[in-house]
């Protein structure tokens, strides 16, 4: 009884932490993403590029086309790993629909409301990459903690 409680308490506890992390990465989504000064994403380019290329990486790779590409599929990541982390059930392909309506809509808000910044379809492919892939490797670790678990139960049940 006692550690029904606990386990309880204990997933509670890390629940409220994922949906503190959650809110966390898409305020700074909206920060970034609608930011209506483009030197902020301009500086997080240059400066990953060039610490890049201080670690070897040849600079057209770390160039700002390919790096800034791959930038906005990783900032993407966090958020469906953790959102599919606390709603299991919600597939990784609806956590990537809703990460491309929600690129579309950014990218055209961008157009319309932000004139310094530049609204780029390759943007909402790569964010619908990103989120696919934050919800595939949630779904992937979801899957070895169920499979770890059952064998975990099993391990039990013949022991007594």
């Amino acid at each position: 009884m006692f550690a029904t409680v606990t386990r309880r308490r204990r997933a509670s506890a890390v629940r409220g932490l994922l949906l503190l992390a959650l809110a966390s990465c898409a305020a700074f989504l909206v920060w970034i993403l609608l930011s209506p000064d483009p030197s902020l994403a301009f500086r997080t380019v240059t400066s990953v590029s060039s610490l890049l290329q201080r670690f070897g990486v040849p600079a057209s790779l770390a160039g700002s086309a390919h790096l800034e590409f791959v930038l906005n599929v990783a900032m993407v990541v966090p958020l469906t790993f953790i959102a599919q982390l606390l709603w299991p059930r919600v597939g990784w392909e609806r956590w990537t629909a809703y990460v491309l309506l929600l690129a579309c809509a950014v990218e055209l808000l961008q157009g319309l409301l932000l004139p310094q910044r530049a609204a780029q379809f390759v943007d909402v492919v790569a964010n619908a990459l990103g989120a696919a892939t934050g919800a595939a490797l949630a779904q992937l670790l979801l899957g070895m903690s169920s499979r770890a678990t059952q064998k975990d139960a099993a391990a039990r049940d013949a022991s007594r």
